[in-house]
């Protein structure tokens, strides 16, 4: 096991691995701290990075914890697809229920 910044993952070399992923992480993050994460993850990756995190509106107890915990939520919403898609070459996204998606980014 290791532990890191996910805006800094120098320790691991270009397309260590072949699959990155995180979930319900970046929501938390404002957008630069965000690309950040998604440039480094994309730089590990050989093939793909997968985010699993909000892709809807959350129901009234996630909206108050996401306040209380002061997240970026909101505008994680509003702007997280097409700061993905300024990543990656290809994406996609998959709704898995009324809260959530998969957001495939490829290489």
């Amino acid at each position: 096991m290791s532990r890191g910044d996910a805006e800094d993952l120098s320790a691991y070399q270009n397309g260590s691995y072949d699959v990155a992923t995180a979930s319900f992480v970046l929501h938390g993050h404002r957008p630069k701290s965000r690309l950040r994460i998604l440039r480094e993850m994309s730089r590990v990756s050989r093939r793909a990075v997968v985010i699993q995190d909000y892709g809807g509106p959350l129901a009234l107890p996630m909206r108050v914890l996401e306040m209380l915990e002061r997240s970026d939520y909101r505008n994680f919403l509003r702007s997280f697809a097409s700061e993905f898609d300024s990543v990656f070459t290809a994406t996609r996204k998959i709704t898995v229920n009324q809260e959530s998606c998969l957001y495939i980014g490829y290489r």
